[in-house]
Parts: C-alpha cells; sequence; structure tokens
C-alpha cells in the first residue's frame, strides 16, 4: 500500500462518499512464495495490512469487498523470464498445468484467507495484447 494512502485515509474517503462496495488489489506475487515443490506461504504482513483495510472499511460501512489478483505467480525455474505470461500449453503443457494448479491452490488460499471478500477476479484485462 503506498505510505501517503494509509488504511485510515482511504477508508475515511469511503466512509463519508458513503462507498458500499470496494475493490481491493491484491498482488499474489507479494502475498504469497512459491517455494521449489509449489508449496505457497503466505507473507504475514502483506496478509495483515489488507485484513486491516478491510476492517477499517467495514467500520466505515462498506459491505461487499471484491478483489482481483493482477500478478502472476511463476513456478521457480520460470520466474526470471516468464513475465505477464504462462508456460506454453501445447510445448510446456507439464509446467502450464502445474502453474494452473498452483493458481487454484492461490485462489483456495486467498478465500481462507480473507473471508471478507465475496468475489475473486484472477488477473485484470487478462486478455490484455502483452500479456
Amino acid at each position: 500500500m503506498d505510505e501517503a494512502f494509509t488504511a485510515d485515509w482511504i477508508s475515511g474517503r469511503c466512509g463519508a462518499l458513503g462507498v458500499k462496495t470496494f475493490r481491493i488489489w491484491i498482488n499474489l506475487d507479494h502475498l504469497y512464495e512459491i517455494d521449489d515443490k509449489d508449496n505457497l506461504k503466505i507473507n504475514a504482513n502483506y496478509q495483515r495490512n489488507l485484513n486491516n483495510l478491510i476492517n477499517k472499511l467495514k467500520e466505515q460501512g462498506v459491505e461487499r469487498f471484491s478483489a482481483f489478483a493482477f500478478s502472476l505467480l511463476h513456478l521457480k525455474k520460470h520466474a526470471a523470464w516468464y513475465g505477464w505470461a504462462f508456460p506454453d500449453p501445447i510445448t510446456e503443457y507439464e509446467d502450464y498445468f502445474r502453474t494452473l494448479q498452483v493458481y487454484a491452490k492461490a485462489f483456495g488460499m486467498l478465500a481462507k484467507d480473507f473471508p471478507d471478500i465475496n468475489y475473486f477476479e484472477p488477473l485484470n484485462e487478462p486478455d490484455h495484447p502483452e500479456g
């Protein structure tokens, strides 16, 4: 979260405007760390900050939360060179399938770790021409 826009600042503005629904950006690659065996470990500080924001927004009357994950989780062997792309489903089927399994695990964890979020969007603009 940008230091200029604290949870108090954001929730205060939302309360003043009467906001009832709030969309949260979640960086999957900042929230979860992936190891060589495709296990995910949560970044407790990131989780604490998101939950703090959600709680402050709820105190200001926000009732619904949606979140989109706009960053990719890459298998360790691909992290340095894939950027915004998945492994090729034809030529790298095994890695492609493993990546999908990691995403399924990550979104399952998101739903468990953030029960106040009602709706999750995998990626933002996944049909973007650069990724």
